[in-house]
């Protein structure tokens, strides 16, 4: 019966233990940024004419966190937001696949093409296309519940300005100088 009861205690310590390293270990920080967000940024650059930028420090080096524009979570595991306006951005936009993004920033560049859905995006808040060369219709935003802006003047976009009724984080939608039909709802 000792022999049980020194047996129980036993596999209670350790199972205490494995419970605090377990504990400890998922709140440690990451050693840096995810494998998939980082071929995500590479495949964006290479997309986009990173080596024309008129800025891209640091890029495809291997730390991340210095890269021209971006912004990790407070962790250092994901990118949170890409801003690289005025920076000779080029070509059309690739699939950004990077699930904690909150805010992407590209306005004043020469990019060309449809506006992705960004239904791999569904931290999406800020979403900002302005003065580039981006041509067809609106898509879709349902998918992106968290959005709060959404601006997309100065480019040549066509076609019906979509219900965005769906969406009701929204605070901004800013669609002046392009060619749309219809009228851009009040938010307010």
């Amino acid at each position: 019966m000792k022999k049980q009861h020194i047996l129980i205690k036993i596999l209670l310590f350790l199972w205490t233990l494995c419970f605090f390293l377990n504990t400890t270990i998922s709140k440690a920080q990451c050693t840096g940024v995810s494998v998939s967000d980082s071929l995500v940024l590479v495949n964006f650059y290479d997309e986009t004419g990173g080596d024309n930028w008129i800025n891209n420090d640091g890029w495809k080096t291997l730390n991340v966190v210095e890269w021209f524009g971006i912004t990790l979570t407070e962790d250092g595991c994901f990118v949170k937001e890409i801003e690289l306006p005025n920076n000779n951005l080029t070509n059309t936009i690739p699939n950004i696949n990077l699930p904690q993004l909150e805010i992407l920033l590209l306005i004043n560049n020469d990019l060309l093409g449809t506006i992705p859905n960004f239904s791999s995006i569904p931290n999406l808040k800020d979403l900002r296309l302005t003065n580039n060369d981006l041509t067809g219709e609106i898509p879709d935003f349902n998918n992106l519940p968290n959005v709060t802006k959404l601006q997309f003047s100065h480019n040549n976009l066509s076609g019906s300005i979509p219900n965005f009724s769906n969406l009701p984080s929204i605070q901004l939608l800013n669609f002046s100088n392009n060619q749309l039909d219809g009228s851009v709802p009040n938010f307010t």
